[in-house]
């Protein structure tokens, strides 16, 4: 009896470890979700693997939809998640939606050639996460990392700031063409 307890265990394991875990729910179009709310019918937008490095998932331009359509319901797009956006190098160009409540933390780290971020008029202000300094671990602005030269910013933000959540998402950006609808 023990023996076959133990061949079961030992197949259970040999299974989990096989499987490979992802971090979204579904994919529509290249983009990756998390179903955040299933009765409110809500997604995040997040990374493809099982880990946020698992780098260049994103790249070129990106328009998040407001809305996205899975097995047969439609899922109001409210939320970048954290980490959705790190570590991909060769994305060049964000349009955000204006059904976007919240962009979590590190959302944009290291994508060293994100030059055009364009957030869509709308009523609600959206809530901004933060970066980090990896040496000392104090906070940065959100876009610290990116090369912004254009920026698009159509409605109100919120953010914190402080050592640990760092200045402005903006803070020591060098644009070339700054435009809002506020």
């Amino acid at each position: 009896m023990k023996q076959e307890i133990k061949q079961t265990l030992m197949a259970i394991v040999g299974l989990l470890l096989s499987t490979t875990v992802f971090a979204h729910d579904f994919e529509v179009d290249g983009i990756y979700y998390n179903i955040t709310d299933e009765t409110a019918k809500t997604v995040e937008v997040t990374f493809k693997g099982s880990y946020y490095y698992s780098y260049s998932e994103y790249s070129g331009t990106v328009t998040i939809p407001s809305s996205v359509t899975y097995s047969g319901t439609t899922y109001s797009v409210t939320e970048i998640g954290d980490d959705a956006f790190s570590c991909c190098a060769g994305l060049t160009s964000v349009t955000i939606p204006n059904s976007l409540t919240s962009i979590g933390n590190r959302a944009f780290g290291d994508c060293t050639s994100l030059k055009d971020l364009r957030i869509e008029d709308g009523e609600s202000t959206l809530s901004l996460g933060y970066n980090y300094c990896s040496s000392s671990y104090t906070g940065e602005g959100l876009f610290y990392d990116c090369p912004l030269e254009t920026l698009y910013l159509g409605r109100n933000l919120s953010y914190n700031t402080g050592y640990d959540y760092g200045y402005s998402p903006f803070y020591k950006k060098n644009y070339t063409k700054i435009s809002y609808n506020r």
